[in-house]
């Protein structure tokens, strides 16, 4: 019980001065005195003292136009207004403004701007107005669009924004040429004579890019097709009375395309393809893979020997491999001849 005594009383100076800057106002006498009748809720945004100042006061200044004060209360109306918009560190700030210091809203914004004015934010200058310039390809309706941006947010006079103007500008410009040779006294009617030029301008791009695309034929880029490999069957694997569409069966790893049916489906029949389109005596390809092999020397075949020709590379090593092929029964005619 005795701890919560002391913790009261500690806390009790601390809330004394919080009631006391409560009740305590920057406001004078007169100010306080005046009663002040508001018919409409002013529309305004609160301002907490982080942002440029500027913005505020200008949506202020036009919403105290539908308040309509009278002349007899429009400081005491204005500066209530005022205050009632400060949250954060700018309602601090005002609460720390010594007591009947403000008589009147000129004096209250004077001392607003001397506090927030160091957080004033130059968005343009007069050097951002001169650095513009029109790129080579860029149209006078985006160039002049960039021009008003930087304009509008700086004070310069109307000479000097003429002059910028003109250097900006494309040295080819016929809009350039206008400016260099007629005297303009303003930037509005710099601005008029800007946007004659863009109309003939755009129709002058859209009328090249349309003559363009039909004096220039449209071609269609080749697609580059992979070569198919596809083994087509000799013309003896089909019949004459059968139309020709391709089946496709495999032989070993390789996959080849041919129709099966026809006429002597019952009586020709090829082992190697095991297709009834051919007999095996008759199969071209089976005959051309033989030869092949025989080339080689992997299929011994014995000359006809009642024809004597000149061997060649081919029947020498064919000769050769049939040597080698019987050795053993030389030995045993050898032998028999020693006995």
């Amino acid at each position: 019980m005795a701890v919560m005594l002391q913790k009261a009383t500690d806390k009790a100076p601390e809330v004394g001065f919080m009631l006391e800057a409560t009740q305590r106002t920057s406001f004078s006498r007169r100010l306080t005195a005046t009663t002040v009748k508001r018919a409409v809720k002013p529309r305004l945004g609160h301002y907490d003292g982080t942002v440029d100042p500027r913005d505020f006061l200008l949506t202020f200044g036009v919403a105290l136009g539908p308040l309509q004060f009278s002349p007899a209360e429009y400081d005491a109306g204005a500066c209530q207004v005022f205050t009632e918009h400060l949250t954060g560190t700018a309602l601090s700030w005002f609460s720390r403004l010594p007591s009947g210091s403000i008589d009147s809203i000129k004096e209250l914004i004077t001392e607003f701007l001397k506090q927030f004015s160091v957080i004033f934010e130059d968005k343009n200058s007069h050097a951002d107005l001169y650095a513009l310039t029109q790129y080579k390809d860029e149209s006078l309706r985006s160039f002049i669009r960039r021009f008003k941006e930087n304009y509008v947010n700086i004070s310069i006079p109307d000479a000097a924004a003429i002059v910028a103007l003109r250097n900006a500008l494309w040295y080819e410009s016929q809009f350039k040429e206008e400016l260099s040779l007629t005297h303009i006294e303003n930037v509005a009617d710099a601005l008029l004579r800007a946007a004659k030029h863009i109309g003939p301008e755009e129709e002058k791009a859209i009328n090249a890019k349309k003559h363009s695309s039909e004096a220039r034929p449209i071609t269609k880029q080749p697609v580059a097709v992979p070569p198919k490999f596809e083994h087509v069957e000799p013309r003896q694997h089909f019949n004459r009375n059968q139309d020709r569409t391709r089946r496709t069966f495999a032989i070993g790893e390789n996959k080849y395309i041919r129709k099966e049916g026809g006429e002597n489906s019952a009586t020709s029949y090829c082992d190697y393809h095991q297709s009834t389109t051919h007999t095996t005596e008759e199969c071209h390809y089976l005959q051309k893979v033989l030869m092949e092999r025989y080339k080689k020397g992997t299929i011994v075949v014995e000359p006809d020997r009642s024809k004597t020709a000149r061997p060649g590379r081919s029947d020498v090593k064919r000769a050769e491999n049939i040597d080698t092929c019987r050795p053993k029964r030389r030995r045993d005619r050898n032998s028999k001849s020693t006995r």
